[in-house]
């Protein structure tokens, strides 16, 4: 008996200690209640167990001197070798629950240690997460302020971008155009290139018979020459004959030698003309060669242009990369809120799951030691009221049941605790909805950016088009003026020249024709001829070679020239080519950019689609969750009003076996066998209900940690509860 006692005011200590420290944190205040309950039924177990042992001791002692005196005066021997076994067993059974409730105050000291230890656990880890909350918080609000001011600089940027976006769709149309022109112009320099084929093919065709008609002549004029000296030879025979005659008129052959000198000098006259004509025609073909640096010229400034817009597609490609970095950093500010958003449904999910299983371990254990006590306090007094021989009645079993369970326990720490966790409740909903707000109302902004950028971008894309478009129709224009320009140019000397060297052929015949008159009609000797007509054909052959240098020269400037020009139309050609390819590419990149960016925006809403869903899911878990805790909050209030009724029904039987002691009388029972039989009934009754006691204990806590197995076995448990009040009801029926 010391040494329980003792043991019973170390655990008050311990509890008093334990009570003491846990004063220190508002959230161990809240859990405070259950302690006191628990520490005030430990107390009262305590005591109700030594009184109960107290008042066996009292019973036992009375029982020995009253059996030993009426021993004495009447000769009960069975009775009291009966009574004697009885009383062994008595403290047989007193030592069993003994140790059970030893067994029972270990394993409350363990638990209220356990639940100690994660109290603490909790009360830290809730004060970690409230200070990470709270951080959070703050942070939040920062970054709302921050991303308010990022949205409005967004939108001021969005207005400049969409006004440089029209201006970049102009230009884009411009260029459009002028791809379109030289396109057209390089079908049109095709064309010229067949037709410059055509008149190259029209005069190789004319020069070679030009070359043939010369031949023929040179030719004739050989054989003229050939019929000439023969007939020379013949009239040399003749000369010699007449040279008497010749002689004769030596004077009139000087006469007609200066005239011959005068038409030499004419004919000299002539030639210096021809030199000038076709000088001439060499600063024509200078200012040709100047018109074509002039139109080199044009192209260089054309050239200059195309760099001017290459650069301006750089810039513009320069301000759809920074737009696109803009995109991006919105689409990194929108998964950093939906991640902060996970991590506040995963801290609000575990913080639910938290508080749920300390209210499920709480329940289970307040349910658990409310049944052993229940039990333990009606099996004491099925024992006390078989050993006093008292008769038990259906009516008080039927009082027993119908309790009058108007008066509730109301503690106002639990309360102001339960209030507390409605408003957490309350204040995570009301954040929840904040940010789900926040997140339409963000969604709804991206959704008007991406709009409004895809109107700029498809605003731009036509007017770049349009742009290059008319543009190339400009250069069209131009460059078919220029082409036909050339080619009139080319045409109209070729025809000078053409026109030229026939009129100089023919004049060259006839000078022949006249010096072979007048060297028929002269009368000189045959030196004289002869010198003559070695100076004619020393003139002609210069002449001829004058000829045919210039001819020589002409086809070479012409080479050079259409060398020129078609190596021109190469370069314009390649690089309206490449112009074309690069605009080409601008336009696929464009279009590639324009489908990330419809793709990027159905990701979008496929994941906002997906956030409402989970924004749904979590509405009905949510209100699952108030229903729960709805349910669970008024599980503890009848369990509360359960416990202080029980707290009633103790302190009446504790009343009763104060009664008890007073009023006791042995003799006072019926008969001693029936006695006997009962108290052996009660006996096993009582070791079976301890057994069962034992066995459920052990199981509730190995599935204290799933909630759903808890609540089954407590209706079980209540199940067999009412099975074993009905089966004691019809025990003490027939006493």
């Amino acid at each position: 008996m010391m040494r329980l006692r003792s043991v019973s005011h170390q655990t008050k200590r311990l509890n008093q200690d334990e009570h003491r420290q846990l004063k220190s944190s508002r959230f161990q205040r809240k859990i405070v209640p259950l302690h006191e309950e628990n520490s005030m039924l430990k107390d009262r177990l305590n005591l109700m167990k030594f009184e109960v042992e107290d008042n066996l001791q009292s019973i036992i002692d009375e029982l020995d001197q009253d059996l030993q005196l009426k021993a004495k005066l009447i000769d009960f021997q069975q009775i009291f070798s009966l009574i004697k076994e009885q009383i062994n067993k008595d403290h047989e059974k007193i030592d069993c629950l003994s140790e059970q409730i030893e067994r029972l105050q270990y394993n409350l000291n363990e638990n209220i240690k356990q639940r100690e230890q994660e109290s603490y656990q909790y009360q830290q880890s809730n004060s970690i997460m409230s200070e990470e909350l709270q951080k959070q918080k703050v942070q939040q609000k920062k970054e709302k302020v921050i991303f308010d001011d990022q949205i409005k600089q967004l939108k001021y940027q969005n207005l400049i971008q969409g006004q440089e976006l029209e201006e970049l769709r102009k230009q884009i149309n411009q260029e459009i155009e002028t791809n379109y022109k030289l396109n057209q112009n390089l079908r049109k320099t095709k064309d010229l290139e067949q037709m410059l084929k055509d008149q190259q093919n029209h005069y190789e065709t004319t020069i070679q018979k030009l070359r043939l008609q010369l031949e023929s002549d040179n030719q004739v004029f050989k054989n003229e020459l050939e019929q000439q000296e023969i007939r020379i030879e013949s009239k040399y025979r003749q000369l010699i004959q007449e040279h008497k005659q010749l002689i004769q008129q030596i004077s009139e052959l000087k006469q007609n030698y200066n005239q011959i000198k005068q038409q030499k000098e004419s004919v000299e006259k002539i030639l210096d003309q021809n030199i000038q004509k076709i000088k001439e025609l060499k600063t024509g073909v200078i200012q040709d060669k100047q018109i074509m640096s002039k139109s080199e010229k044009a192209m260089e400034e054309l050239q200059k242009e195309i760099i001017y817009y290459k650069n301006k597609v750089i810039i513009e490609e320069k301000r759809e990369g920074i737009l696109k970095q803009k995109v991006q950093q919105d689409e990194d500010l929108i998964q950093e809120l939906l991640q902060i958003k996970e991590q506040y449904e995963n801290l609000r999910q575990t913080l639910k799951y938290e508080h749920q299983i300390e209210i499920d371990k709480i329940m289970s254990t307040n349910y658990r030691q409310i049944q052993g006590f229940v039990e333990q306090i009606q099996i004491q007094r099925l024992k006390y009221e078989k050993l006093l021989g008292n008769k038990i009645s259906f009516q008080e079993v039927q009082q027993y049941q119908l309790i009058n369970f108007s008066q509730q326990y109301e503690d106002p720490i639990h309360i102001e605790y339960v209030q507390n966790l409605e408003q957490l409740s309350e204040n995570q909903k009301l954040e929840i909805d904040n940010l789900k707000q926040q997140i339409i109302f963000i969604n709804e902004e991206h959704s008007q950016e991406t709009e409004q950028i895809q109107k700029t971008s498809e605003q731009r894309i036509s007017d770049l088009i349009c742009q290059q478009q008319q543009e190339l129709q400009q250069q069209s224009a131009e460059f078919e003026e220029f082409k036909q320009k050339v080619s009139a140019d080319f045409n109209y000397k070729a025809q000078i020249m053409t026109q030229q060297f026939s009129f100089q052929l023919d004049q060259q015949r006839q000078e022949q024709k006249q010096l072979q008159q007048i060297i028929d009609q002269s009368k000189m000797s045959g030196d004289e001829k002869s010198k003559l007509l070695e100076i004619a054909s020393e003139e002609i052959l210069t002449q001829k070679k004058k000829y045919d240098h210039d001819i020589y020269e002409e086809r070479n400037t012409q080479k050079q020239l259409k060398y020129e020009f078609e190596n021109n139309i190469l370069q314009l050609k390649s690089e309206y080519q490449r112009q074309i390819d690069y605009y080409k590419r601008d336009i696929e990149n464009l279009q590639n950019q324009i489908k990330d960016l419809l793709h990027r925006d159905t990701l979008s809403k496929q994941r906002i689609s997906e956030l409402f869903n989970e924004q749904r899911q979590d509405k009905s878990h949510i209100n699952q969750l108030e229903i729960q805790l709805s349910k669970k909050s008024t599980e503890l209030k009848k369990q509360n009003e359960v416990i202080k009724n029980l707290n009633i029904h103790i302190s009446s039987l504790l009343m009763e076996v104060d009664n008890a002691k007073q009023t006791y009388n042995i003799f006072a029972s019926p008969t001693l066998k029936s006695s006997h039989h009962y108290l052996k009934k009660v006996d096993l009754d009582i070791l079976q209900d301890s057994c069962k006691l034992s066995r459920s204990s052990s199981r509730n806590l190995k599935d204290s940690q799933e909630l759903q197995p808890i609540d089954m076995k407590a209706s079980r448990n209540k199940s067999q509860q009412a099975q074993r009040f009905h089966q004691i009801k019809q025990q003490l029926l027939p006493y």
